[in-house]
């Protein structure tokens, strides 16, 4: 302690002038406790160059020695956290780069599976297109070596080549060239040229061919004895797949060989652009059967699927409401365009979704109606003012009408209301509900943009089978009711079954 330039030292007392023991006024230190001390005396600089442990050594135990012994041992550790923290952040780097190498590689994993899963459903896709076409090309040739085909050509040229030979004829003479136009083949052909009474030559008709006209065949189907049987898809509430059970219920009728009608009774016309018939292309209507007395058969238009035909909608029926208000019989007017021999053996009409005067008509020329069913609560709601209105058209109007079934459409088996919907419909209508159910399926939706039915766009997919499942019940139910019929002596309306 005797090298210190001052006898005594407190920490409280360091650094200020003019107290005893500390400093001159006219010398003073200003000391850093770091590494490497540097005294500033008397304006000049100085380094030490001893550390902080052998000041402490030399300084003693004091404050100021213990102070500097701490800041030595603190730049230590701080040096040694330093270092760690430079490890951590070193190891934390490798651990961030391996997980995002890991995340990218399960990025091109899946990025390469969804390639292949998109090639081969393109290739499946290219696949069923051929197929399409192979089918296409088939029908084509089918058409093209028709002889109704080739029948029909010869029947188009004979009559073109008549109707130039007489233009050419009139150019000088129309007179005889009528005449000889209108003589038989075999005559004309014999004919020599007459002078006509302008001195000219009159040309007899020479037709193109000498095949003669072949007469156009009726391919609409052949009327039987029996009337059809009608069959109503009727629910007052939309949104409930009336149209589309209508149009797969119908195509499985049609496949397994039932010559099968669909109506449209619905304004927007769902089912009949669901069957691929274009508006453009309409010309006779529902609206022309019940208000012009149109025949039914000659308003049917025949569908891409075989033995299946509908007479289509139309805008009118929007105003058809108003129309029947003050019209005569107005109940009465499907009843009459429908019950009488037809070449069918079902007429399916898809209702309108509401209890208006188009589906009075339905209920009244019906003998039965089959009710789609929601699997919800408004749906269920709406199904009990169906009953109570179908129990006053049997009163008034249709006695023989009844409920041919209930069919549960939309079952969604994610969810328990479906479950407790059918239970409790179950439990009320009893048999009446059939045993299949239509699910929640998104080829159902997509089949009618195509202008096809569900059985035919897809007929593996779950809605499809359902369907089919759905056709047999209804087949087993009809032999039961025309069973029923024949033994109690009904007029035969049943009897297509």
């Amino acid at each position: 302690m005797s090298d210190f330039p001052f006898k005594k030292f407190t920490f409280q007392n360091f650094g200020k002038p003019g107290v005893q023991g500390d400093y001159d006024n006219e010398h003073y230190v200003k000391s850093k406790f770091s590494r490497g001390e540097t005294i500033f005396n008397d304006g000049g600089i100085a380094d030490s160059g001893i550390t902080d442990g052998e000041k402490a050594a030399n300084h003693g135990t004091g404050p100021v020695g213990e102070k500097a012994a701490r800041q030595d041992i603190g730049a230590q550790e701080q040096n040694r956290g330093a270092g760690n923290s430079e490890a951590g952040k070193s190891i934390a780097n490798d651990r961030d780069q391996d997980r995002h190498d890991g995340r990218r590689e399960e990025a091109a994993q899946t990025k390469k599976q969804t390639a292949s899963s998109f090639q081969e459903r393109l290739e499946s896709i290219m696949r069923e297109d051929k197929k399409v076409q192979a089918s296409l090309e088939q029908a084509r040739m089918i058409v093209r070596t028709s002889p109704q085909t080739n029948a029909y050509k010869e029947a188009r040229m004979d009559d073109v080549a008549r109707e130039r030979m007489m233009y050419e004829g009139s150019d000088r003479d129309t007179a005889p060239a009528k005449e000889a136009a209108q003589a038989p083949r075999s005559q004309a052909a014999n004919q020599t040229p007459a002078k006509s009474s302008a001195g000219q030559k009159a040309y007899p008709v020479r037709p193109l061919t000498q095949k003669p006209l072949a007469q156009k065949k009726d391919n609409r189907p052949q009327t039987t004895s029996n009337r059809p049987r009608l069959i109503g898809i009727c629910n007052q509430k939309g949104g409930v797949g009336k149209t589309t059970t209508a149009i797969n219920l119908a195509t499985a009728l049609a496949a397994v060989g039932k010559r099968v009608l669909i109506i449209d009774m619905d304004p927007q016309g769902n089912a009949s652009t669901g069957l691929g018939v274009r508006r453009s292309a309409i010309r006779t209507s529902v609206y022309d059967v019940l208000f012009e007395g149109a025949d039914v058969v000659e308003a049917a238009v025949t569908t891409r699927v075989p033995h299946l035909s509908v007479v289509p909608s139309s805008i009118h029926l929007s105003g058809a409401e108003i129309e029947l208000v003050t019209a005569e019989n107005r109940e009465y007017r499907l009843k009459k365009a429908l019950h009488r021999p037809l070449p069918f053996d079902y007429v399916i009409v898809d209702c309108p979704p509401s209890l208006n005067l188009l589906t009075l008509n339905a209920l009244v020329a019906m003998d039965s109606i089959l009710v789609p069913l929601q699997c919800e609560f408004y749906a269920l709601e709406g199904l009990s003012h169906l009953v109570k209105t179908i129990e006053r058209v049997q009163k008034s109007f249709n006695p023989g009408l009844d409920i041919h079934g209930i069919i549960l459409t939309m079952y969604d088996l994610r969810n328990k209301l479906s479950a407790q919907v059918e239970d409790d419909v179950r439990s009320h209508f009893g048999d009446k509900v059939y045993k299949t159910v239509i699910p929640r399926n998104v080829r159902l939706s997509e089949a009618p943009s195509f202008g096809l039915p569900a059985i035919i766009y897809d007929m593996k997919c779950s809605g499809a089978q359902a369907y089919i499942k759905l056709a047999r019940e209804v087949i087993l139910r009809e032999r039961n009711i025309a069973k029923a019929a024949n033994e109690g002596g009904d007029d035969g309306s049943a009897q297509v079954a």
